[in-house]
């Protein structure tokens, strides 16, 4: 049976886990903001590149973007909290799917014909 310092101890696991992504996410907006007004119009039309398939926006480029980001900031935290490299595999196949959700469509038709 649980306890109720058992439930307790959860919570606040929770709530640090919720925070840490949150500040981490404000960080991260936070610096593409500021550094987005100090580019020069070159650099932003790559980075628009970057994020964009052909015109328009990709959900899945952005998406990755920020997983990358997140996963990034998440595994140097693993790395200094325990002093060891982790696993990656599961990371790097999370961030991999969306990319590749959205470029099998294209693969598929070019393979078709």
């Amino acid at each position: 049976m649980l306890s109720l310092l058992m439930i307790s101890n959860f919570w606040a696991w929770f709530a640090k886990i919720v925070v840490m992504i949150l500040s981490g996410t404000i960080y991260v907006f936070a610096v593409f903001y500021s550094a987005e007004r100090l580019m020069s119009a070159a650099m932003k039309a790559f980075w628009l590149g970057v994020f964009s398939d052909g015109s328009s926006p990709s959900f899945s480029r952005v998406a990755t973007g920020f997983l990358l980001l997140i996963s990034g900031y998440w595994i140097t935290h693993l790395v200094i909290k325990n002093s060891t490299i982790p696993d990656v595999a599961g990371v790097v196949l999370l961030i991999s799917t969306l990319y590749g959700i959205n470029t099998l469509p294209k693969v598929v038709e070019k393979a078709k014909g």
